[in-house]
């Protein structure tokens, strides 16, 4: 921890306030925790998307399964939806510390020469 708080952006405040969100709404769940990471993954505003509506339909699906998932689990329509819209309204925070990740990773490789970098994790944390 004490790592993350030198880091030069806050990661260590942004990330004490994302636990402190989910950890409630997760209840220790790693179906929703699956689903979750899905929506992430399939996120349609990310830069050089070719089909871009074909992520945003599976990103939908994953969500309509949750939304389902959630109904089942809890049998009560106003929990379920109370659950999975604070799991929506935590995206922004997963976001956030996805920008804030990448530009502390961009800084480290920025150090690293060219050729140590694979293609593929240049792509994926750039």
């Amino acid at each position: 921890m004490d790592l993350l708080k030198q880091t030069k952006r806050n990661i260590y405040g942004v990330l004490t306030n994302y636990y402190n969100k989910m950890l409630p709404i997760l209840d220790s769940d790693r179906v929703v925790l699956h689903l979750l990471s899905a929506i992430v993954l399939f996120n349609p505003d990310k830069d050089n998307i070719i089909h871009r509506e074909a992520i945003k339909v599976q990103q939908n699906i994953y969500m309509h399964l949750l939304k389902r998932y959630l109904s089942i689990k809890y049998c009560n329509e106003c929990e379920s939806k109370t659950r999975f819209l604070r799991l929506m309204n935590t995206l922004q925070d997963i976001s956030l510390l996805g920008k804030i990740q990448r530009e502390n990773t961009t800084e480290t490789f920025a150090e690293i020469p060219t050729p140590y970098v694979f293609p593929l994790i240049r792509e994926i944390i750039m």
